[in-house]
């Protein structure tokens, strides 16, 4: 997959992102999803749009990507990401993203993830960011 194809997408997923039919929201979900975890960034606004339907399968396509193509280092900075961006502490928590955390084998770097959440993510994400934390360090 060429650089330009993702840039495409993005630029696609952009104007999709402002459109009024939740079913072009949808169809620029799974778009997105195709490009697996160069462009699960894109996925993120999704998840917090207004049908929940789109949000429902943008969760579903997040998730499938983040467990099965992200390596740990990915893991850690899309969750790092997620808890900057979402306010919803129920997506958060269906996103499993506080559980990153205790799975990845480096835990310096997962503390280090942690810490900058907790001094610049969104409530929600400071709330699971300092739950993690504890757990991650004991």
């Amino acid at each position: 997959m060429q650089n330009n194809d993702i840039q495409a997408a993005r630029q696609l997923g952009e104007k999709a992102a402002k459109a009024t039919r939740p079913e072009v929201r949808l169809a620029a979900v799974r778009m997105i999803a195709w490009f697996g975890p160069r462009a699960i960034a894109e996925l993120t606004p999704y998840l917090a749009d207004a049908d929940e339907g789109v949000a429902m399968e943008a969760a579903a396509e997040w998730k499938r990507i983040f467990a099965n193509e992200c390596n740990d280092r990915e893991k850690l900075a899309v969750a790092a990401l997620v808890m900057n961006r979402l306010t919803s502490e129920t997506m958060l928590e269906e996103l499993g993203v506080e559980d990153v955390f205790n799975e990845v084998d480096d835990e310096g770097a997962a503390v280090e993830v942690l810490i900058g959440v907790i001094r610049t993510g969104t409530p929600a994400g400071v709330k699971f960011a300092k739950n993690a934390y504890d757990t991650v360090t004991g």
